[in-house]
């Protein structure tokens, strides 16, 4: 019957600090929870980063949606100058209103020519988002002329 070729954790250390003098020592329970703490507070500092970056990338989406939306409602209200304001739904969960105001009005030089008004019109997008709403103002100046009553 052979012996065993193999040695144990034991024997192994018990030759070591024969030789040596020191104890051959291995990581103590508390070590490993300890480790194992600083791993899980590093995960959850990550995964809490990769949470709010993904909330400001929907953020970031969605105002630039909002951006574009409000700039076709300008460029249409600035092509037919309505005074007051004006909403609707937009689709998509965006809402809209519009508003066009006299700012400034210019007789004409000669007193003969078409007087011009300066027009304050804005447009203002809003969306629903993790249960707030949110929205985007744009703001311009347009030069028309007085339109005669009708």
């Amino acid at each position: 019957m052979g012996q065993p070729c193999e040695e144990t954790a034991a024997v192994r250390a018990a030759a070591q600090f024969a030789a040596t003098g020191h104890r051959v020592r291995g990581f103590s329970l508390l070590e490993v929870l300890v480790a194992f703490l600083i791993v899980g507070l590093a995960l959850a500092a990550l995964t809490s980063a990769a949470r709010t970056g993904t909330l400001f990338t929907r953020v970031s989406a969605h105002t630039r949606e909002a951006v574009s939306r409000a700039r076709s409602h300008l460029d249409t209200s600035g092509r037919d100058i309505h005074l007051g304001e004006q909403s609707g739904d937009d689709g998509g969960g965006f809402t809209w209103r519009t508003g066009t105001v006299p700012a400034a009005t210019s007789p004409p030089a000669d007193g003969r020519g078409v007087p011009l008004v300066l027009y304050h019109i804005w447009a203002d997008i809003s969306w629903g988002m993790d249960g707030g709403r949110r929205h985007v103002r744009l703001d311009t100046l347009r030069l028309g002329a007085i339109r005669p009553a009708p």
